[in-house]
This record gives structure tokens, C-alpha cells and sequence, in this order.
């Protein structure tokens, strides 16, 4: 029974305060938002314009003149309408490069065309009586470029000794290279012969030499 007594005592003084803290509580005061400050508007004066000094044309350089284009030189005119035309060279004769000297072989006994002019009546071997021989025998010089090569060869020379057994007129019948005709010809030039003879007495003979050039001779 004391125990009752003493919840209903608590429980009364719970709802009591509750009651006496509930309905006396008041909600705090709203405070209103402060105005906005006022704004103030001041208008400035516009800038004030400086004075600028104008520029005197009267002042300023002349500006300088566009350069003139360079002058071109007078060109030639050339009729592009007429074709070029290279003429063709004729060949040179057989005959053009060789020693001097060098002329056809005649055909017959005589003076010949030009062989021997001057000389006389020129004859044939097979017309002497006694052929002519070799006094001195002029060695023939080895060309250096043939010689270096190993390139030996011969050269056939056709002449006409006098009667003092003098050669004269030397050319060239035939040659294995050309390179050993000028050698060929100063050595039968160099040369000294017995001239041959018809009936008793000397005569110009025409006469052929054959000259051998050897790498084993040199």
C-alpha cells in the first residue's frame, strides 16, 4: 500500500513540471532584418580633352617614290619560223693525218705524178742491170707508247733512191699500226744507199723497204 502510494507521488510530481515548464516557455523574439544602407550615387564630371598638337604634314620627309623595274637589254629577235639547219662536214680524205710526203704509188716507170720530180727518168728493178744496196742503215727510233705496250709491227715505205744514193720522196704503202709510219719513214730518210744501174750507169730507182720493229731487236 506504501508502495502504491509512493508511484502515484512521483508520477504527480513528473506531470506537474512538465505542465509548469511546458505552458510558461515562449518562444524568443524574431528580430526584423536590418535595412540595406542606402546608396549614394555622385555623377563625375566627364575627362577633359587634352589638346593634341596636330602633326604638320609640311614637316614630315617626302615619301620615296616607288622604284622604277630595272631596264631589261635589248634581245636579239630570232625567227623561231626558218628551221636550224647544221650543214654536215664532208670526210676528210684517206690521206688527211699522214706524214708529209705521202703519196700514191706509181704504176710505171718515169717521172710519175709528182714521185721523183726533178730526178730525172726513174726506173724499175726488174729493168736494172744492178740493183742498188745499202751503204748505212738508219735504226728506225721504237715509239715509246708502242714500246710500253708491248705492240711490236712493221711498216712497208716506198722510195725512189738517186743517183748519188740519196732516198727521196718516202710514203707509206702499208703498216700494221700507223703509230710506227713516222718512225719508219725518217729511218729510210736517214739512210744512205749504192745507187742501181742500167747499161753502164746509174740511174734513180724506185724501191720498196720493208722496216721491222721488234720489242727483241730493242
Amino acid at each position: 500500500m506504501r508502495r502504491d502510494l509512493l508511484i502515484a507521488l512521483f508520477v504527480s510530481v513528473l506531470v506537474h513540471g512538465w505542465l509548469a515548464l511546458g505552458f510558461n516557455t515562449k518562444p524568443p523574439p524574431l528580430i526584423p532584418d536590418a535595412p540595406p544602407p542606402p546608396t549614394i550615387e555622385i555623377s563625375l564630371p566627364p575627362p577633359e580633352a587634352e589638346d593634341v598638337p596636330l602633326a604638320d604634314s609640311s614637316d614630315q620627309p617626302p615619301a620615296d617614290p616607288a622604284p622604277a623595274p630595272p631596264m631589261q637589254a635589248d634581245l636579239p629577235s630570232v625567227n623561231l619560223d626558218t628551221p636550224f639547219v647544221q650543214p654536215i662536214q664532208p670526210f676528210p680524205p684517206p690521206t688527211l693525218g699522214r706524214p708529209v710526203g705521202l703519196i700514191t704509188i706509181p704504176s710505171s716507170g718515169g717521172t710519175g705524178s709528182g714521185l721523183g720530180s726533178g730526178l730525172g727518168a726513174i726506173f724499175d728493178l726488174a729493168s736494172l742491170d744492178q740493183r742498188p744496196s745499202t751503204r748505212y742503215d738508219a735504226v728506225p727510233h721504237y715509239p715509246d707508247a708502242m714500246k710500253s705496250a708491248g705492240i711490236s709491227g712493221e711498216v712497208e715505205v716506198g722510195f725512189i733512191i738517186d743517183t748519188e744514193g740519196a732516198p727521196h720522196d718516202a710514203y707509206v704503202i702499208r703498216s700494221s699500226q700507223r703509230e710506227f709510219e713516222s718512225a719508219a719513214l725518217n729511218a729510210v730518210s736517214l739512210s744512205k744507199f749504192v745507187p742501181g744501174k742500167k747499161g753502164g750507169r746509174v740511174v734513180n730507182t724506185r724501191v720498196r723497204r720493208i722496216i721491222v720493229f721488234s720489242l727483241d731487236a730493242n
